[in-house]
């Protein structure tokens, strides 16, 4: 019995004899394997999706990455099938492997993030800046992307009915996010109102987004401030006071002074009936202020005020 045994395995891996073990490497099914890792331009991405697809639309294998990106695939057949990647918020890769027997293919995958907007409006504003009367449009867009901004941010575009702009990265909050925006004043608000603005977000592998915001066609009027006066010292707690206007809801927002795209205080939808707002507590320093009324669509006036904190 001894001396059978190893003919019938000699017999076994001879190229015409029958071949049903899977680990017989003249087996047209005998099994390999796929591993590797997934990255994004900046790190391992864990959590994407890896698919081997072994028969077009029929049989399918799936792995999900790990914490340091790295996936494996099992007991895939021998000859050519399509892997791909996916991993929502970033675009997927495809590449063709071919899988031989008893041992793994190495393929990495680099995903490229999609620019995500998760803010854009456009609104005009008229502003009463101490003696002088501002009045623009505004066009601001929170931008996320994995990759980093402004690194892989290569177009920021607005878009107007004859014209198109540039939009500026004005501050970043962390190095995935972004605040772009432009100021135009060149163009009469007015002409503007009811029009509908575009913004088109691009990075450098062509990946887009495209948002669309109507300007509201109504402009409120301007609060007036009660309190603080200009140049008041205040102390806290504080009570901000202004008068009522009807029909529309306010925002108080505060800023250090030469830093109005930075408020520190920025309180929204306060309703039309309430015509105070109290802050318990800010640094020392120098501040501006401003009580908008805020139209439905999102238009607004406000008059600039200034206070100190010892």
């Amino acid at each position: 019995m001894r001396r059978i045994l190893p003919l019938l395995f000699f017999l076994s891996c001879y190229p015409d004899a029958p071949h049903d073990n899977p680990y017989d490497p003249y087996n047209p099914d005998a099994w390999g394997g796929v591993r590797g890792s997934v990255f994004s331009k900046v790190k391992p991405l864990k959590g994407a999706r890896v698919i081997a697809e072994i028969k077009e639309g029929i049989e399918k294998k799936e792995a999900t990455t790990d914490s340091a990106g790295r996936f494996q695939l099992d007991s895939l057949p021998r000859g050519r099938i399509l892997l791909y990647s996916v991993r929502s918020g970033y675009a997927s890769e495809s590449a063709l492997v071919y899988i031989e027997p008893f041992s793994y293919q190495e393929k990495d995958f680099i995903l490229n993030a999609i620019p995500q907007v998760i803010f854009f409006g456009a609104w005009v504003e008229n502003l009463i800046w101490y003696d002088e009367e501002i009045k623009e449009v505004r066009v601001r867009a929170t931008v996320v992307d994995s990759d980093l901004v402004p690194e892989d941010v290569e177009d920021a575009l607005v878009f107007l009915p004859d014209t198109s702009l540039a939009l500026e990265l004005l501050y970043s909050e962390n190095p995935y996010t972004g605040i772009y925006g432009v100021d135009i004043t060149f163009i009469p608000p007015d002409s503007l109102l009811g029009e509908e603005v575009r913004i088109k977000v691009e990075d450098g592998e062509g990946e887009r987004v495209e948002l669309t915001e109507r300007i509201d066609d109504e402009i409120p009027p301007v609060p007036s401030i009660v309190t603080p006066p200009d140049g008041e010292d205040i102390y806290f707690p504080f009570e901000f006071i202004w008068r009522k206007i009807d029909g529309y809801y306010y925002e108080l927002v505060i800023w250090e002074r030469g830093f109005y795209e930075k408020p520190v205080v920025d309180v929204t939808e306060i309703p039309s009936n309430e015509t105070t707002y109290t802050i318990t507590s800010l640094p020392s320093g120098y501040y501006e202020w401003t009580v908008f009324a805020v139209s439905s669509g999102g238009n607004r006036s406000g008059r600039v005020g200034w206070f100190r904190v010892p």
